[in-house]
């Protein structure tokens, strides 16, 4: 089940990679080269033995673990919409921040800006940068 998954998102990052290409004869022949992957017998049943093992050795929750503060993640979409400053006037800067040239806007960056347990996309340009979405992370 691991490998599905591995190999559902290694495909969705080449769509997404395609998506930001210049060309679409480039997203095609990066599709074309992507072989499936077919594990043999012996792997999914060494999967499946391993996956059983670790869902032996992992520990049960503990009340702490289940009792997630959710105020700053609750705040940070309430700041959808608003500048970067109005959030981290909200709260606090970001533990790191990532930018990459915007898919979505022409002469934009998408920016990451990363929390303990949430991360904020936005939208910068040269006037402002706005809050468009908030993600939990896993």
């Amino acid at each position: 089940m691991k490998r599905f998954w591995i190999v559902a998102l290694c495909m969705a990052l080449v769509l997404c990679l395609a998506a930001c290409s210049e060309s679409a004869a480039e997203a095609e022949t990066a599709l074309e080269t992507m072989a499936p992957v077919t594990p043999s017998p012996e792997e999914v049943q060494m999967a499946s033995e391993s996956d059983a093992q670790a869902a032996e050795q992992e520990p049960e929750a503990s009340a702490t673990d289940a009792a997630w503060d959710d105020t700053d993640y609750l705040a940070a979409q309430a700041c959808i919409g608003l500048t970067v400053e109005e959030l981290y006037d909200e709260i606090g800067e970001p533990e790191s921040a990532q930018y990459a040239a915007s898919c979505e806007e022409e002469d934009a960056e998408d920016g990451m800006l990363f929390y303990d347990d949430f991360y904020v996309w936005t939208v910068r340009t040269a006037e402002e940068e706005i809050v468009h979405d908030v993600y939990l992370m896993d």
